[in-house]
């Protein structure tokens, strides 16, 4: 499933299907509240900017609505229990997503992947995570995975994964003949 606040983009993905995926795509809009918000787009057709944040608007912002909802609201509407994984890339907004899933996490065991672009957001999302223990991996795009203490400026990408311990594949289980150890770099 593929939610998305962006008006052309979700336009753009309903008109060509993904092959051999049952895509659901849905214009709605993952806030840490249920309702509508202001979407702020560029006039011209393009991918590449647009916001529901009001101090990033621009003078040539085409401001339109969207409807929004915290993801876990979403979730229990279509009657799915249990959430394995979640990409996580909004341009900032991480924290309010999170927010408005924070009893999924909880709940569920889920495996985040997350752009955090700053030290701010990292210690906020550190704190809406807490309760849910889980192994921190900076994904580096140059270098393989590695597992870290904390959020915070790892990498010069700015990408984690954060997953239960259980779900980590370790060698020597089931889906690798090595040596009992979690796959990953050094601390």
């Amino acid at each position: 499933m593929s939610l998305l606040s962006w008006p052309s983009c979700a336009f753009v993905l309903h008109r060509k299907p993904a092959d051999d995926f049952d895509v659901v795509v849905e214009q709605l809009a993952v806030f840490n509240f249920d309702g509508i918000a202001p979407f702020f787009d560029l006039p011209e057709e393009q991918s590449l900017w647009a916001t529901m944040e009001p101090s990033r608007r621009r003078d040539d912002n085409v401001v339109c609505t969207v409807p929004g909802t915290r993801l876990s609201s979403d979730l229990a509407s279509r009657g799915i229990e249990h959430l394995d994984l979640a990409r996580v890339d909004v341009e900032g907004h991480e924290p309010q997503v999170l927010e408005g899933m924070v009893l999924l996490l909880g709940r569920c065991a889920t495996s985040l992947l997350l752009e955090i672009r700053t030290v701010a957001a990292a210690r906020r999302i550190a704190d809406l995570t807490a309760s849910v223990p889980s192994l921190v991996f900076d994904l580096d795009e140059k270098a393989p995975p590695r597992r870290v203490e904390r959020l915070g400026r790892a990498s010069s990408f700015w990408n984690y994964l954060l997953c239960a311990e259980e779900k980590v594949p370790r060698q020597g289980s089931s889906d690798d003949a090595g040596g009992g150890r979690i796959i990953c770099g050094p601390n």
